[in-house]
C-alpha cells in the first residue's frame, strides 16, 4: 500500500475546511508532521480579509499564491498567482490584506508560534513552541500628544485588552498609565514586554490601539 498522498482542491469536502472565529478566513491542513509541527496548508482569504496585526513565527514560513492578490501591507510585498514568499523565523511581518479572493499554500518548517495569537484557537493554531529561545525583556515608553483618554474610555479599554493579549506588565498602580498629570503632553504609557528580539517588541508596541494618540514610542532593551 502506497504512503503517497494526493489531494485535489476541487474535491475537498467543504466541511473539512477549518474556519476562524475572529477572522474571515478558512484553511485546510494538507499535511502536518506529528513530532516537529511542520505543516502545509491551504489558506482561502475572501476579498478584504487578512491578518490584522504585525506578528512573527517560531519557524520559517513559506507561501505560494495560487489565486488572487494578497499584500503584506507594511513591506508592500504583493503575492499574485505564481508568487513565492519566504519569511524567516522570528521576523516581524504583516498586517496583510487580500485585495481579491486569494488562495495560498502556506508551509512552516516547524511550530507556528511561541504563543497563540488572539485570532487563533486551539483548533486552528497548529503547533506552538513554548520554549522561545533568546528572548529579551523590554521597557516600552509611549508619550502622548495630548491628554490621554479617561480610564473608562473605549480606546483605553482596548489598550488594556492589548496589554493583556501581548502579556505586557503595566508600569504603576493604574494599569497602563505611566504618568497622568494636569492634562499636559507629559502623559504617557509604560509597560514591560517580552519578545524574541527588540525589533519584535517595537512591532508589537506599534499595534497598541492608543498608538494614534502617541507623539513617540521608545523601546529599551533590559536583558
Amino acid at each position: 500500500m502506497t504512503e503517497e498522498i494526493l489531494t485535489r482542491i476541487s474535491q475537498i469536502d467543504p466541511d473539512d475546511w477549518q474556519t476562524f472565529d475572529k477572522l474571515d478566513l478558512k484553511q485546510y491542513v494538507l499535511w502536518e508532521h506529528p513530532q516537529t509541527g511542520a505543516s502545509i496548508a491551504l489558506l482561502d482569504f475572501p476579498k478584504g480579509s487578512g491578518i490584522p496585526t504585525k506578528h512573527s513565527h517560531a519557524s520559517n514560513q513559506f507561501m505560494y499564491c495560487l489565486e488572487g492578490r494578497y499584500e503584506y501591507t507594511d513591506s508592500k510585498l504583493v503575492l499574485q498567482p505564481g508568487s513565492f514568499y519566504a519569511n524567516p523565523k522570528d521576523h516581524p511581518h504583516g498586517p496583510t490584506l487580500a485585495h481579491e479572493r486569494s488562495l495560498l499554500i502556506e508551509i512552516y518548517d516547524g511550530p507556528h508560534y511561541y504563543e497563540m495569537p488572539s485570532y487563533h484557537t486551539g483548533r486552528t493554531i497548529g503547533r506552538i513552541d513554548a520554549d522561545r529561545p533568546g528572548g529579551v525583556r523590554c521597557l516600552v515608553i509611549a508619550r502622548a500628544k495630548n491628554a490621554l483618554p479617561e480610564p473608562d474610555d473605549d480606546l483605553m479599554k482596548s489598550h488594556r485588552m492589548f496589554l493583556d493579549r501581548v502579556g505586557a506588565e503595566a508600569v504603576g498602580t493604574t494599569r497602563g498609565i505611566l504618568c497622568r498629570g494636569n492634562g499636559s503632553s507629559s502623559e504617557g504609557i509604560g509597560y514591560f514586554l517580552d519578545a524574541a528580539t527588540i525589533e519584535e517588541a517595537r512591532a508589537i508596541a506599534d499595534g497598541d490601539p492608543l498608538s494614534g494618540k502617541y507623539s513617540d514610542i521608545e523601546v529599551y532593551r533590559l536583558t
